[in-house]
């Protein structure tokens, strides 16, 4: 979650701001209906219904569209062929999301793709990286590819799952240390076993999905990191989507036989340095913008009413028309200008001491998590901070709740702490921009402006879509007076947030303060009647537009304006000496004008 603060822009005179969002266009069509806390973000190739942080919704959509951009590059065929756009459910906790989605013993799965559909759903309190989406969208993207055996449709999007964007460059393939420990501490599943199970239902009865899952990523690794071994992997798949059975499917396609390749992945398994592939990323490619609308509760049913049957006794494909699989790419064909690149990762894939405690742990924290955020929404923010203490000290590297602390310590002005907690939550792979953004606005409001740009600027370099960065840059440059740049930022947060909503409000009264400060009172004017449309009730922004038509002299509106501010605040004392100010000019005015049919000779009295 991000810190729920948004900036405000300091004037010509300065007012203390404290008002609730503004009402969106899409609030406004829909404000028959009594609205839900459901959002539906879309961009260019993905819809996504959330009722998580907004910021939140708009970071997983925009992830998506740099992860559908990159997969693209190296297999453009199976990208092509996906739908657009593609539905994606975000649930803000386990609560909303378990109502309609798979149990596995007990435990709600992190992610689903419904089978035949273009729907993917997230828990998003499990997806505190965005390794689950990513995941999901493999499986959606395969559906169409050639019929897959189960392990193989699991592997493969473990193995994409670990897209990540680093100075410009993606990484692809990197090892998972979790996997390991769990294929280390358990052993294989044996191979003629593993390879024959074509249901999860089938899978729970005879071992566990996480071992499943493991062995499954860890073949598919060993498989698509050598050229050769890729090769054979392709004609192997081929054999079998043509009804081959897998014993002599796998031996005629790679010259031996199982028993060979399980003392092959037994030795993988114990090298201390894997391969990644790495590849040139320019994020600018990437064109989509970023719309939401607020859903109504009616709206909200219909976007979810296509919640998956509660069986896990499903394949995660359906069966496809093609003969080749598309998702291995053809790294010979590939263009020039992506330059992928297969290197050892300067990651290290050693895995911590097995620790018997530590699933039982991780389900507490996240129990006490979503409890903890509950008293904070609630505004107990004390007892909040009791419980995300806890959280931390069951779960070291819950990342969530030293955010939330340090947001709790921001709002309380305790900047030390909440400089501390911030620091913290950024040390967790992988880096969130929200921390960055939050830790932004904690600087800000202590006067560290540099420091808060370059946070700003940091979370930006995360999420270039991040509309509050934007604004809180705007700030930034509005007081340090460069206009020029702080009306660029404004301008980006008004495009990204579609006029809508208190980030375009803020936007609008920033451009607006630009220029009334370079004496452009007609375009201030323009903007503060933008902020006003958006939040009527607002008597700060009519107060300004006030004083910029003070400046071109234009009284009478000037008037108006101080006076809708006086009664919608009846002790804003510098509109009442303003408008004392303008009705005593007027009064000056109206006593020339009597002077004026007078002998010349009689002096101007006013009262």
């Amino acid at each position: 979650m991000w810190k729920n603060i948004i900036l405000t822009i300091i004037f010509l005179t300065i007012y203390l701001v404290n008002t609730s969002p503004a009402q969106t266009t899409e609030d406004k069509a829909i404000e028959t209906n009594q609205l839900s806390d459901w959002l539906l973000v879309k961009t260019e190739n993905f819809a996504v219904v959330s009722n998580t942080d907004p910021e939140r919704a708009k970071l997983i959509a925009y992830k998506l569209e740099q992860y559908r951009y990159a997969l693209s590059l190296l297999t453009p065929n199976l990208v092509a062929s996906s739908p657009i756009p593609a539905r994606v459910h975000v649930y803000r906790n386990g609560s909303s999301y378990s109502a309609g989605l798979p149990i596995a013993n007990q435990q709600v799965i992190s992610g689903y793709f419904q089978p035949g559909s273009d729907l993917i759903s997230i828990n998003d309190l499990f997806n505190i990286s965005d390794n689950v989406s990513y995941h999901e969208y493999i499986h959606l993207l395969t559906r169409s590819d050639i019929t897959y055996p189960l392990w193989f449709s699991e592997g493969i999007a473990e193995f994409y799952e670990t897209f990540e964007i680093s100075d410009h460059k993606v990484r692809l393939g990197e090892v998972n240390p979790s996997r390991l420990h769990v294929l280390k501490l358990s052993g294989f599943i044996p191979l003629n076993k593993l390879l024959k199970f074509n249901a999860y239902s089938q899978v729970i009865k005879e071992t566990t999905l996480d071992l499943y899952y493991a062995e499954s990523w860890f073949l598919t690794h060993y498989l698509m990191m050598d050229e050769e071994r890729r090769a054979k992997l392709i004609d192997f798949l081929e054999r079998q989507s043509k009804g081959q059975d897998i014993e002599s499917a796998f031996e005629q396609a790679f010259q031996y036989d199982l028993n060979k390749l399980e003392e092959n992945l037994k030795s993988y398994l114990a090298i201390n340095k894997y391969k990644i592939f790495v590849f040139n990323f320019d994020g600018e490619k990437i064109d989509s913008d970023i719309e939401i609308i607020s859903l109504s509760e009616e709206e909200k049913v219909k976007q979810l009413k296509d919640l998956p049957n509660n069986s896990l006794s499903v394949v995660l494909r359906s069966r496809g028309k093609g003969n080749k699989p598309e998702i291995i790419p053809d790294f010979a064909k590939l263009p020039k200008t992506v330059e992928l690149k297969c290197i050892l990762s300067d990651k290290s894939p050693d895995i911590a001491p097995s620790d018997p405690e530590k699933p039982a742990k991780a389900k507490a924290a996240l129990e006490k998590f979503i409890l903890a955020n509950q008293l904070f929404e609630d505004n107990k923010k004390d007892e909040a901070l009791v419980i995300y203490e806890e959280v931390v000290k069951l779960d070291p590297d819950f990342a969530p709740a030293y955010m939330q602390m340090g947001n709790i310590y921001s709002t309380d002005k305790f900047f030390d702490q909440a400089r501390l907690a911030y620091e913290k939550a950024r040390s967790i792979p992988p880096n969130y921009a929200g921390t960055y953004l939050n830790q932004a606005i904690s600087q800000y409001e202590q006067g560290k402006i540099d420091e808060a740009e370059s946070s700003f600027r940091t979370a930006l370099s995360l999420y270039p879509s991040s509309a509050p960065s934007h604004l809180g840059l705007g700030n930034i440059y509005l007081q340090r007076r460069d206009y020029k740049r702080a009306r660029n930022e404004f301008t980006k947060t008004l495009s990204l947030v579609r006029n809508a909503g208190l980030e375009a409000v803020n936007a609008h009264v920033g451009l607006a303060a630009c220029y009334f400060y370079q004496g452009q009172y007609e375009k201030a004017k323009e903007h503060y009647i933008l902020a006003i449309k958006l939040e009527p009730n607002n008597y700060v922004w009519h107060c300004a537009f006030a004083d910029s038509c003070l400046m071109l002299k234009q009284y009478e509106q000037a008037q108006v304006a101080y006076l809708k501010a006086i009664k919608l605040n009846a002790k804003d004392e510098q509109a009442q000496t303003k408008l004392a100010w303008i009705e005593k000019y007027n009064q000056y005015l109206r006593a020339i004008k009597q002077h004026s049919t007078r002998p010349k000779t009689e002096p101007v009295v006013i009262k």
